[in-house]
């Protein structure tokens, strides 16, 4: 067993799968660099329950780990502090690090994360953070080559500023290298962030806010605010914008507000949208306003409507408005609830559209039912599809419906007709 231990290269690790406490199988074959080899280990605890499965103390010794990544549950019987403390100490190259899980000692989990120096990728999911301003801060100051930052602030104080308290450092926050954040909670903790946060060499940036206060209509003013402070950077260099709101009374007008902070970048050409309001007054606001003609990859996503939000919701007529608008696109996202059978034959018939070279088209979520019922609505959706974009390579949707294979077909024998 040692002779193949140190052989490998990627080891993954479910607790949930062995009946043996883990240190007790690790402990076997744990010798002086016993996992030598070793680049990437995944340990993934999928136990709803505190079991009598162990990972205490961190059984594997792997000096070269590159990438370390955790999943599921909160892991049981340790202390994730003392597992980082443990494995910072070991492996002083990790270049990546994931924790997709419940991490509760957010105090010692601060002071040990700025240890992982050469980390390049890190991402932290249900973090219940009081000072996430002191939490990067210490990230900024000894991550030097930190590319990617993903965190998803957790807490049940979501009334409370994103401080909970005084932080140790107002000023700053600088990330020079970071090209890609994603930051996800409560409103009020992303806000108190963005306000001190810069980071010149952005390429990347999601943000997805969760927010039960409908007092919380306009998160403009800090959206400003952050790109003010980040100045030419941003505006020269965002490439991908992700925007995604839960809020329970977010209206389209306090939508466009924030949204319009936006529109002052010149070099977006991925834009990802994901939220619970009129999507079909989005897409007028994208037809009406010049901005952002280079894009190349759009996505408009609703998530579930029920029917009296159908009106609101995106029709297939707002596929001819997208290619209007954005001549560039090469693969659309979007969300369609109304077919709109009159959009269809309206803009079939329509000869004078320059043809445009999407070459991608995806539908998210469920197809609407008058598609899926009838072949002849295939027959129609494909002519549609056809006539605007007469270069389309590929069409899917999530269901993975019988209807949309049909769909794919009679496109392929159109353009090869």
């Amino acid at each position: 067993m040692l002779y193949y231990a140190r052989r490998i290269r990627a080891l993954s690790f479910d607790i949930g799968v062995f009946n043996i406490k883990s240190d007790v199988l690790f402990n076997r074959v744990n010798k002086a660099a016993a996992f030598r080899s070793l680049l990437t280990l995944r340990i993934t605890n999928n136990l709803q329950v505190t079991s009598q499965h162990h990972l205490h103390p961190f059984p594997i010794s792997a000096p070269n780990l590159e990438t370390l990544e955790f999943y599921g549950e909160s892991l049981p019987e340790i202390s994730t502090p003392t597992l980082l403390s443990t494995i910072s100490s070991q492996s002083q190259n990790l270049k990546s690090l994931i924790f997709e899980t419940m991490i509760t000692s957010t105090k010692t989990i601060v002071d040990v994360l700025p240890r992982f120096r050469e980390l390049q990728f890190l991402c932290i999911s249900g973090m219940d953070c009081h000072n996430p301003t002191d939490f990067l801060t210490n990230c900024a100051l000894s991550m030097a080559s930190l590319r990617t930052l993903m965190v998803d602030f957790f807490s049940d104080d979501f009334g409370q500023p994103a401080s909970g308290g005084v932080s140790r450092n107002l000023g700053l926050i600088t990330f020079g290298l970071l090209s890609d954040l994603d930051l996800a909670g409560h409103f009020r903790r992303i806000e108190n962030v963005m306000n001190i946060l810069f980071v010149p060499e952005l390429d990347t940036l999601s943000l997805h806010f969760q927010c039960d206060d409908e007092s919380i209509t306009d998160i403009g003013p800090f959206i400003e605010g952050f790109l003010t402070l980040n100045g030419q950077h941003l505006k020269d260099g965002l490439r991908t914008l992700s925007l995604g709101t839960n809020f329970a009374e977010f209206s389209i007008e306090g939508y466009l507000k924030a949204f319009k902070a936006f529109t002052k970048l010149d070099s977006l050409s991925v834009l990802n949208l994901c939220s619970q309001i009129s999507m079909s007054g989005l897409a007028k606001f994208l037809h009406e306003n010049e901005l952002w003609s280079d894009l190349t990859a759009i996505r408009l996503d609703s998530g579930c409507v029920n029917s009296s939000q159908i009106n609101d919701a995106l029709s297939i007529a707002a596929l001819p408005l997208l290619a209007d608008k954005f001549p560039k696109l090469l693969h659309i996202d979007i969300v369609i609830y109304n077919p709109d059978q009159d959009a269809i034959k309206t803009d079939t018939t329509n000869a004078t559209r320059p043809p445009h070279g999407l070459e991608t088209l995806s539908f998210v979520s469920q197809l609407p039912d008058d598609w899926i019922r009838s072949t002849s609505s295939a027959v129609d959706v494909a002519s549609f599809l056809h006539q605007l974009f007469p270069k389309l390579k590929k069409v899917e949707s999530d269901d993975e419906s019988e209807w949309i294979n049909e769909v794919q077909e009679m496109l392929k024998k159109k353009q090869s007709a």
